[in-house]
């Protein structure tokens, strides 16, 4: 009795405090999600190693560099 009360508290309380890891992709297509995370992982550090903020990061970076174009376009042509 006592060791099913114990594995039915740990397996209650393995699922509390943990949202949902979404892709770079799901940040690049949900501009609100997407800012929303951004903004709270500039206030809170200790964030910033968490998987969505990573990703939230990229698919910022990824916008970025659409919105100003390839820089490795420009290095090939000034390379030649």
């Amino acid at each position: 009795m006592r060791n099913s009360t114990l594995l039915f508290l740990l397996l209650a309380l393995s699922g509390c405090g943990k949202e949902k890891i979404q892709s770079v992709d799901f940040f690049v297509a949900h501009d609100v999600e997407r800012k929303e995370t951004l903004e709270q992982c500039k206030k809170n550090p200790d964030a910033r190693s968490d998987m969505n903020c990573r990703n939230a990061f990229l698919a910022q970076k990824q916008i970025n560099r659409k919105k100003l174009g390839s820089t490795d376009n420009a290095v090939r042509v000034w390379g030649k």
